[in-house]
């Protein structure tokens, strides 16, 4: 949650103290640090506040990191509070192979020639990609294991499910890009916006999505199937979670409730170990929803163990 949006007016349930950003900005990094992840995606992530607290704190414990902006201005007109994701890995244990950005505003302006389906889609989401390889234990000698990461904040607005499944589409399309001819794994995490019943969560998990899902007659849809056909992908993925089930809710705020962030991973190539089991509905209820004292983000974190094949 950017500290931009942490306002008294969208979370009124919330103190005013527990939404200010130097209270919540030591929650997140607490919270971050008690995973022990060696890999740590995050969305809503400001410029600011990546430059001058996340890179230097995580540096602390070990993280080198990488970064993406929104390409949005933000209302303040400050570029530095425009939001963004970050990916960050332990440099004990992986070094930055590659890095690849994704913005969804570019590839539209490449692809679409109708200038109302065009402005529909300009909305500023990003992808951030990265390539990492793993070190060895002695000497940190580099061996060949890599593995590709990759992260997203797909647009939020319900009334435009045309344009979410568009940007994920895309943003599949630029991993086959990066990924063919190449046997490394990937992880895919990020808030897509887009419960389990969505046609992006179809389109995941099934490579397309299927002609009788009701995105399917929207104009809209139809319209982009124009400029993409078949909109599918060819990534042999699965949500971790759905391994075992995915969760009730990952938003749990005063004004919705819902499943919106996934990790996705190459089933082939990797096995889930093990998820983090999400926090107790009777226990958020303790402060009527998130963000509260208690929880810095008005959504949940999810963690997941692999193991490389």
């Amino acid at each position: 949650l950017a500290a931009t949006y942490a306002t008294g007016y969208m979370y009124p349930y919330c103190p005013l103290w527990a939404l200010h950003w130097g209270y919540r900005s030591n929650r997140i990094l607490q919270e971050i640090m008690r995973y022990r992840a060696d890999i740590i995606c995050l969305q809503e992530v400001q410029v600011n506040h990546y430059k001058e607290f996340f890179l230097p704190k995580l540096s602390q414990h070990g993280f080198d990191g990488v970064f993406k902006r929104k390409t949005r201005e933000s209302s303040r007109s400050d570029v530095d509070v425009v939001d963004g994701c970050a990916i960050f890995f332990h440099r004990g244990r992986f070094a930055l192979r590659e890095k690849h950005t994704v913005e969804f505003n570019n590839l539209a302006e490449m692809h679409i020639g109708d200038p109302l389906m065009l402005r529909r889609l300009l909305k500023g989401n990003i992808g951030l990609i990265v390539v990492l390889e793993e070190l060895g234990g002695q000497g940190h000698q580099r061996r060949n294991r890599q593995i590709c990461v990759a992260n997203t904040h797909i647009y939020w607005d319900p009334a435009y499910r045309d344009v979410k499944l568009w940007q994920t589409f895309m943003l599949l399309h630029q991993l086959n890009t990066h990924l063919q001819h190449r046997n490394i794994p990937l992880i895919l995490t990020g808030d897509f916006n887009s419960e389990v019943n969505s046609a992006v969560y179809d389109f995941l998990s099934n490579h397309a999505v299927k002609s009788d899902h009701p995105i399917m007659k929207d104009p809209h849809t139809m319209k982009l199937m124009q400029y993409h056909h078949p909109m599918e992908h060819h990534i042999p993925i699965r949500s971790a979670y759905a391994t075992f089930e995915e969760p009730k809710f990952t938003n749990y705020t005063g004004h919705y409730t819902g499943t919106l962030d996934y990790i996705w991973y190459t089933h082939h190539l990797l096995k889930t170990l093990g998820v983090l089991e999400m926090a107790d509905e009777t226990q958020l209820k303790t402060y009527t929803a998130l963000p509260s004292p208690q929880h810095p983000s008005d959504h949940l974190p999810l963690l997941a163990e692999f193991t490389f094949k």
